[in-house]
């Protein structure tokens, strides 16, 4: 097991993702998902020396209990959810399950494909506009190239709610307070996955089905 211990998210070009989803013997009950890590560092030519083999963060679904993900899906999930069980993949990749402990919505931050990523039920990617750190001491604009920061303003580039308990795409919202994922790689570093404030959890427990 291989965790990233903080709020960033680790994704690696989709091309280069293992979508392979072969049979592990587990079928995942209504409202859990069985999934497989993807190895983080895997035909890199430069190694992340802070990650281990695999990484916590891309999975490939093998058995879903929510619907609108199924077996071959690739998502994301948060750092450090779930039940790790190594050795029930024939090709050595570590499986993962998340909606034992915390309810699956909470574990399951988006979908990801060739098209790009898109939030699941219950969050919103986010664009989150740059901010001007000021100076205390001499009152000028600092604001170093090496370091972006961004506020607790943005834009909602896409959302995934029941209807009216999630902002649309294009809205303006403020996510200070709210759950929220950035990310390292391969997506802009001014998106985020943020919780919607408002989540219907009728409406999330009404996508838990058996398969």
């Amino acid at each position: 097991m291989s965790t990233s211990h903080d709020d960033t998210l680790y994704l690696r070009p989709f091309g280069e993702i293992d979508s392979r989803a072969p049979d592990c013997g587990v079928r995942a009950l209504p409202g859990r998902i069985a999934a497989l890590t993807h190895p983080l560092n895997k035909g890199r030519e430069i190694v992340l020396p802070d990650r281990e083999t695999y990484d916590p963060d891309v999975c490939t679904v093998v058995s879903s209990g929510v619907e609108g993900f199924g077996r071959g899906d690739v998502v994301v999930l948060a750092p450090d959810h779930g039940a790790f069980y190594p050795g029930l993949s024939p090709d050595g990749r570590e499986l993962r399950i998340v909606g034992v402990v915390k309810p699956w919505w909470e574990s399951l931050l988006g979908k990801f494909s060739g098209e790009g990523i898109a939030p699941g039920p219950g969050w919103m990617l986010v664009d989150r506009a740059e901010c001007r750190v000021l100076s205390a001491e001499c009152r000028r604009i600092v604001l170093p190239d090496s370091v972006s920061q961004f506020g607790d303003v943005g834009t909602v580039v896409a959302s995934c709610g029941d209807g009216w308990s999630s902002p649309y795409e294009g809205e303006r919202v403020c996510i200070q307070g709210l759950r929220t994922y950035t990310f390292r790689e391969v997506v802009p570093k001014s998106w985020a996955l943020v919780r919607a404030p408002i989540a219907s959890k009728l409406w999330l427990s009404s996508l838990q089905r058996a398969i």
